[in-house]
Parts: C-alpha cells; structure tokens; sequence
C-alpha cells in the first residue's frame, strides 16, 4: 500500500515537472535523451523518494513542534491587555520573539 503511494506520488511530480511537453511526449523526450526505460526511471525515483521520506518526516515533525512551542509562547498575548499582565506580556513578547527566531534557523 505504502509502495502504491510512493508510486502513485513520484508518478504526479514527475508529471507536473514534464509541463506542456505531456505525458506521452514528455515520456519519449525522457526516454530519448537518458536511454533509460520508464520502468528503470520509475524504479529509480521510487528509491530516491523512500530514502528521502524519512528526513523529511523528520523535518515536518520539527516544524511542528517549534510552531507548537511559539503557540505556547505566544498564548498570554492572546488575553487582554491589563496592567496586572504587562509583565507578563511584555515577557511573552521576548520570548515569542525568540522562539520564532531559534524555529526559523530550526527550519
């Protein structure tokens, strides 16, 4: 099933990387110009996007999680501004400033 996704996903980049070649023209061009068949290609692609999965799941599991912590952060400038809470806020605006920063160079 997860071979059939994989397969299924390389199938639609590769078609829209084709452009308005088409899909039948764009297969010969391909097939032309590298001498490689389409099987060889597709066996090929599918090998490059499995190795990649795993980084990739790993990079949006981090972006996740440092959006999850600047939420956190940001979460007491969400209430109202009183004077008991502008410490406070004031704090929580440093250190959703900060956290957005350490999460941009993160990602």
């Amino acid at each position: 099933d997860r071979e059939a996704k994989v397969r299924a996903m390389a199938e639609r980049i590769r078609s829209e990387a084709r452009g308005p070649l088409g899909n039948e023209a764009g297969n010969a061009a391909l097939s032309g110009l590298t001498g490689v068949s389409k099987k060889g290609r597709e066996e090929k692609d599918t090998q490059d996007l499995e190795a990649m999965l795993p980084i990739m799941e790993n990079k949006v599991a981090t972006a996740e999680d440092e959006a999850e912590k600047v939420s956190i952060l940001a979460a007491p400038l969400a209430m109202e501004a009183v004077d008991e809470l502008q410490e406070l806020q004031l704090g929580a605006i440093r250190d959703t400033e900060m956290a957005v920063k350490a999460a941009m160079i993160t990602v």
